[in-house]
């Protein structure tokens, strides 16, 4: 039951051809006339805007690249936070193959520094090329299986075809991994990824070298 949704974009040509060329493989979202196209940066939109929103997505973000990294701090995680409506989530996909297992720890522990009710999901099943979403519950109350089981159950009244998985309930729970627990070791220990201390991107090419040569563990 989505009213309004908006998209931003950087790059007006990516959202050009999202919609002329990509139709098919975004079910057609941005001719939904409920769906806004903005060219705008995230960053800027969330630090100025007076909307609340009750869900945002933050997606397509390299982790370690330079600029693009700032989406993956704690200030930018506290910055979409409070545009969030009472009882809001927040889902910040994560490519798990692009980063190593320090990085993920270093993001993950930022993230639950803002949002210490977070729940981890699968984005798919490649083994390769593995993605997960970090979710951010802004109420411990948000989160309830069986009104997960409940909407899960609407949507199979108009399916999408590219994921059979969706067309059950007991599909969409193959993609749930559990909560995180911001009181683990791994999580505690880890340095903050900061505006003012960037660790993912000032450490990544150091520690990515350390994984093409073998000495340091990362994700599969």
């Amino acid at each position: 039951p989505i009213r309004e949704a908006l998209a931003l974009e950087l790059v007006p040509e990516v959202a050009d051809a999202a919609r002329n060329w990509f139709g098919d493989s975004n079910l057609n979202v941005l001719t939904d006339p409920r769906v806004t196209v903005r060219a705008d940066d995230a960053r800027s939109f969330v630090a100025f805007t007076r909307n609340r929103w009750d869900v945002i997505v933050g997606d397509l973000v390299v982790p370690w690249r330079r600029g693009e990294s700032s989406l993956y701090t704690r200030d930018s995680f506290e910055a979409v936070r409070r545009v969030l409506a009472p009882g809001g989530l927040y889902c910040q996909w994560v490519p798990l193959y692009q980063i190593t297992e320090a990085e993920f720890d270093s993001i993950a522990a930022s993230f639950l520094d803002v949002f210490p009710q977070t729940t981890l999901w699968r984005g798919d099943f490649s083994a390769g090329e593995a993605v997960v979403a970090l979710i951010g519950h802004t109420d411990a109350e948000s989160f309830e299986p069986l009104r997960v089981d409940e909407r899960a159950r609407a949507l199979m009244a108009n399916p999408d075809r590219s994921n059979p998985y969706l067309s059950h309930p007991a599909g969409l729970w193959l993609y749930f991994v559990g909560p995180l627990n911001a009181t683990e070791d791994r999580f505690r220990a880890a340095p903050r990824n900061r505006d003012a201390t960037p660790w993912v991107e000032l450490a990544s090419a150091q520690l990515h070298l350390r994984i093409q040569s073998g000495q340091s563990k990362g994700f599969v």
